[in-house]
């Protein structure tokens, strides 16, 4: 998160970049903007990690449920995250609200990713381990999100040559 950046995240600006990765999901942007610069405000998220995540993990759908039974647009793994919220002394994860409500589910993601952002400190893609901890995984995870970040990218410099 640059200091320019940080100095200036507004809940439009997260839409903005939300509208530019996911289009076809102009409304789901519009309700979750709010939601994601609260979780920049309290954990220091940048935003364009918590959308480019949101777009790769489910593509900003709250009614998304994987084959490993991960829910809402966060793609929570439910077993294995209340668990650890658990070892953590955490509250549970209610499974009801994780599938209905979007900001809950993105409270949940908000704290594992402060989990994880302190757990790889150092580590420049430590949100490359929200999809997976096996190497194989995250590595293609990584470039998927990359991806995503390059959309934000092309769009500035399209614009710069204007």
């Amino acid at each position: 998160c640059s200091s320019s950046w940080a100095d200036a995240v507004t809940i439009k600006k997260i839409e903005a970049i939300g509208k530019k990765m996911a289009p076809h999901r102009k409304k789901e942007i519009k309700k979750i903007a709010p939601i994601v610069f609260k979780l920049y405000k309290k954990y220091n998220h940048d935003p364009k990690i918590v959308l480019a995540l949101l777009k790769v993990e489910s593509d900003i759908n709250q009614k998304a449920i994987s084959k490993t039974k991960d829910y809402s647009m966060a793609q929570i793994n439910f077993k294995v995250w209340n668990k650890e919220f658990k070892r953590l002394n955490f509250p549970a994860i209610n499974l009801k609200k994780l599938k209905n409500d979007e900001a809950y589910a993105l409270e949940v993601m908000g704290k594992i990713l402060h989990i994880l952002k302190n757990r790889y400190k150092g580590n420049p893609y430590w949100y490359s381990y929200y999809h997976s901890g096996t190497p194989k995984f995250q590595k293609a995870y990584l470039k998927r999100v990359q991806y995503q970040f390059s959309k934000i990218n092309q769009e500035k410099k399209n614009y710069a040559k204007n």
